[in-house]
């Protein structure tokens, strides 16, 4: 994956929580600096681990909800 970072384009939403024991939290610090042409957006959560979707699935909801809705100002 490492030569393709570059060619996302989408807005992403680099989510992780600082507790997880699988991917170390500094990950998301590397995803954000290989989508150069990609809006992101990155949010650690201090009180989560590895399973954000399944302990929190609103939180997930709000960021999303929140993403489409800065996208949505920036259109008028």
């Amino acid at each position: 994956m490492l030569p393709l970072w570059s060619r996302v384009l989408t807005p992403t939403i680099v989510m992780q929580g600082k507790k997880d024991r699988l991917v170390p939290y500094e990950n998301a610090f590397f995803a954000k600096e290989k989508l150069v042409n990609a809006p992101v957006t990155l949010v650690l959560i201090d009180s989560m681990d590895h399973f954000v979707p399944w302990s929190n699935l609103e939180l997930i909801h709000r960021a999303i909800a929140d993403m489409i809705n800065r996208d949505h100002a920036l259109e008028k």
